[in-house]
């Protein structure tokens, strides 16, 4: 049986400079981890705000909850790639990028989903929004990917950091928290004191791989070898949709990591409007580097 996740975010439009040049397309983390449980088998619906200008082909195999709204889609990310080798980013926030229509949207779902991936690029979602999907859907597994909550947009749209709000009663609402090294200044720090409060906090660090806290214990899960590089953007959220998957299907954490870091990797080779791979491709990459792969 198909396993079902839901995912909460905004999908968003990228400008980006990539490794590979620029390009204009879909992003958002419920675009990068719902189009992977979508090529591994999963059903994937997405609750997200959207234009009428959104290119619908990009969005094959999502179940969109919401309708489009008239107009331009309400939230554009720029990533620019600097000298230096860092990525600076500048985000457009227009009118309508907090319409959910959380009640309605939530109704169209006819069955249960085994998981909830709440993942804002944009900080726009509230305990109280999550509080009000778990009565919903109160047995699915939750999983935070919590990059929008640590991100603020000026006036000139640069995006800047930040700390979560309402921390203390947001956390404990997961089961799961996963993000990179990159997205706060204490990482480790912040691991530690949330795995004191849920059972898994997982740091994903690029080519290293990640640091796993798992009911009180710290292990280390190496990422896969990769020679060429054509677009990283969206690979934190590929490695996210992909545990998650590999999780609810299996129940077995070392099992979904290597799957999660598998997808992660082959999917830096393409551009995210090329992200059309299956598990064989994966069993594959895993074969040849000497990694069993299962879903």
């Amino acid at each position: 049986m198909k396993k079902s996740i839901l995912l909460v975010g905004n999908l968003a439009i990228d400008e980006n400079d990539t490794e590979s040049g620029k390009y204009r397309g879909v992003g958002g983390s419920v675009y990068f981890a719902g189009k992977t449980v979508h090529n591994l088998g999963g059903e994937a619906s997405v609750l997200s705000p959207f234009g009428n200008d959104i290119p619908k082909n990009s969005l094959k195999g999502l179940t969109l909850l919401n309708h489009s709204m008239i107009g331009p889609h309400p939230v554009v990310f720029r990533n620019i790639n600097t000298e230096n080798g860092e990525r600076k980013q500048k985000a457009i926030i227009k009118k309508g990028s907090n319409d959910y229509e959380m009640d309605s949207s939530l109704e169209k779902l006819s069955s249960s989903s085994d998981a909830v991936i709440i993942c804002p690029i944009i900080d726009n979602l509230t305990a109280s929004d999550i509080t009000k999907i778990k009565k919903r859907f109160p047995k699915s597994l939750y999983v935070l990917l919590p990059q929008g909550l640590l991100r603020t947009v000026d006036v000139n749209g640069n995006v800047r950091p930040k700390e979560i709000t309402n921390e203390k009663n947001l956390i404990p609402l997961f089961d799961a928290i996963i993000y990179s090294d990159r997205d706060m200044s204490d990482p480790y720090e912040k691991a530690k004191r949330w795995s004191s409060h849920i059972s898994t906090v997982i740091v994903t660090e690029e080519k290293k791989g990640c640091s796993v806290y798992h009911k009180g214990r710290l292990n280390h899960v190496p990422a896969f070898k990769v020679n060429t590089i054509a677009d990283s953007t969206g690979s934190g959220d590929i490695f996210a949709g992909a545990f998650v998957l590999g999780f609810v299907k299996n129940r077995d954490m070392v099992s979904a990591l290597n799957l999660a870091h598998a997808a992660a990797g082959f999917s830096l080779r393409f551009l995210p409007n090329e992200l059309n791979y299956t598990i064989e491709d994966l069993k594959g990459f895993g074969k040849f580097q000497n990694r069993i792969i299962s879903l």
